[in-house]
């Protein structure tokens, strides 16, 4: 137990940022001499914070049929989907360590606060409302106070609606040490309950790129010439795909779509092919925060366009502190459409950075785990 620290995260078999983040926190973790398990967790609303949650969402009948559209389409290619599930679950069974049973707020081990020496939630989006409904789980509730450590969690959102408030001052308030990786979040906390939270950068910066590669593999599908790499979590709009589709053909690259289930071959990959995928690319093109992130740590050239969801377009708290922090302002497609060569990228003053970064995190580790 002395040496034993437990993972609370999102387990989502479907994202690549948040299994591979997950993978990162685990090997920070192992760095500073502790034994990491992630564990395995639901969270489930209730009927009264469901009905908050779809307001938040702003499901409105108006909004319906994009809803049941999306739905449709899910359901058309749900064969595809559950594919590239077992490639995540594959890469998950693989490189982390999950426990070998699920915690709930309904179903929680009496002893799990003594089964662990600390606990650590983060560095995904737990403490987003939209997602996770308010979760205790995710504010370590159900372990001793001095136990309990923030690394790098993400809030999504610029303020806390009111009906979370008062859990979130009280779950919050006692955390032995609070970090977050945006500055939004810091606000927050600031606000909520008075304390100061470290800014740290996500876990996935504290790898460097050869012990990515160490766990990349390369995709089936790949192609076989210079290509071009679009990821888009939200819709990618007429605009930019045109111009993307011009960048390609002036420049003779195939565009591969890595989050498009119409782009059949490169869609059933898992984590370790996103890896792969992004280092061998000429170009990566995302509205994505850990697709931006895996250029940086790659040394690729990228494009960071504003994410499209529900007919608002917006660039998170979390993507303006990376590339602040960075120094890769210019990145953003606002000043990229402007440069001669989209191409040249200048990662030489970015090890430094992460060097600095990376002593922070272990500042804060150190502290937090005494």
């Amino acid at each position: 137990m002395d040496k034993k620290i437990g993972i609370v995260t999102i387990v989502d078999y479907n994202n690549y940022g948040n299994r591979l983040q997950n993978y990162a926190t685990q090997q920070v973790l192992k760095k500073v001499g502790y034994e990491a398990v992630t564990l395995k967790n639901e969270v489930v609303p209730s009927r009264q914070d469901k009905s908050l949650f779809e307001k938040i969402r702003d499901k409105k009948v108006t909004k319906l049929p994009a809803a049941v559209i999306k739905k449709i389409q899910y359901e058309k290619n749900k064969e595809i989907h559950d594919l590239r599930r077992e490639c995540f679950i594959g890469f998950t069974n693989k490189n982390i360590a999950e426990s070998d049973y699920v915690i709930s707020e309904n179903r929680m081990p009496a002893d799990l606060s003594d089964r662990f020496a600390y606990f650590v939630t983060g560095s995904d989006q737990v403490w987003n409302p939209r997602y996770r409904y308010g979760s205790s789980i995710d504010f370590l509730t159900f372990a001793d106070k001095e136990k309990r450590v923030a690394l790098s969690p993400s809030f999504g959102i610029s303020e806390i609606p009111v009906k979370f408030q008062p859990r979130y001052i009280e779950w919050l308030s006692a955390f032995k040490a609070l970090s977050v990786r945006e500055e939004a979040g810091a606000n927050i906390i600031k606000e909520l309950t008075g304390r100061d939270a470290e800014v740290l950068v996500d876990p996935t910066l504290l790898l460097d790129k050869q012990e990515w590669l160490e766990i990349a593999h390369e995709a089936k599908g790949k192609p076989k010439g210079k290509y071009l790499l679009t990821y888009f979590l939200g819709n990618i709009s007429k605009t930019d795909r045109n111009w993307i589709g011009q960048v390609a053909k002036e420049n003779h690259l195939e565009v591969v779509h890595l989050a498009d289930p119409k782009d059949k071959k490169s869609f059933i990959t898992g984590p370790s092919e996103f890896i792969d995928y992004i280092s061998s690319a000429s170009l990566v093109c995302t509205d994505s925060f850990h697709g931006s992130i895996f250029s940086i740590l790659m040394e690729t050239p990228f494009v960071v366009f504003e994410r499209t969801e529900n007919s608002k377009i917006q660039i998170g708290s979390r993507m303006v502190t990376l590339l602040k922090t960075m120094h890769l302002e210019g990145r953003h497609f606002n000043e990229v459409s402007k440069q001669a060569d989209i191409f040249q990228m200048d990662f030489a003053h970015t090890g430094e950075i992460l060097s600095r970064e990376k002593k922070r995190v272990d500042d804060y580790l150190t502290k937090a785990f005494q």
